[in-house]
Parts: C-alpha cells; structure tokens; sequence
C-alpha cells in the first residue's frame, strides 16, 4: 500500500477554549479497496477542561467490498488524559468518558456524512 506521512496543526473550538493539536497524520491506501486515515498527536495545547488532555489519536479504515458492492467503515478514538491531584478518580473518568464519547460521535458524524456525500 502507498501512502503519505504528514505533521499538521488543527485549532479545534466549539463550546469551550481552543485546542491547538499538533499530530502526524497518516494517510494510506491500496488504490483499489482500502483507504486509512490514521492521526497521532504530538503536541496537545489546551485551557480549561481540556487542559487535562495529553494525547489523541484517530483511525478511519475505509474497505471496498467487491463482491458486496459495499463500503464498510471501522472509526477508532484514542484519547490519554491526565487526572489533577485533587479531582475525585472516579468521577473524573465519568466525566472524561462522558466528555471524549460526545466527542467522537460528533466528530465521526461528520465524517460519515462527507464521506457518504463523496463517494
């Protein structure tokens, strides 16, 4: 498979303070059947809620199935947080869960919905 090794730097901002993430990313494909995206942070800078967030990481797995006649689509998150001294364990990874699913249910909303509008 070929494919191409980028470093970027994404400023994400919807509700709260800006999140500036710099990450490789990856892009991979066999120009026939499968097309990755994978995302590695590098750096993470962030106020607020977020300023607790150490590392993210995203993967998009694109697969053509011939024989189907179907796309089939795999999305993994990996977010690594860091917990201040003072916040109570378990409530705070409740909340950092509950924060990092919304997360990636918006984020990969809008990629199916570009996807399924280019393809």
């Amino acid at each position: 498979m070929n494919g191409i090794s980028l470093e970027v730097t994404n400023t994400v901002q919807d509700s709260g303070s800006p999140v500036k993430i710099r990450e490789e990313v990856q892009i991979i494909s066999d120009e026939r059947t499968r097309f990755i995206y994978r995302t590695r942070s590098k750096d993470v800078q962030a106020r607020g809620m977020a300023s607790y967030l150490r590392k993210v990481g995203f993967n998009t797995e694109l697969r053509w199935q011939p024989d189907s006649k179907e796309f089939e689509i795999a999305l993994h998150n990996n977010v690594q947080v860091e917990r201040p001294w003072y916040a109570l364990a378990p409530l705070f990874v409740l909340i950092a869960k509950g924060i990092s699913k919304d997360k990636f249910e918006q984020a990969s909303t809008e990629l199916l919905d570009y996807i399924t509008k280019n393809l």
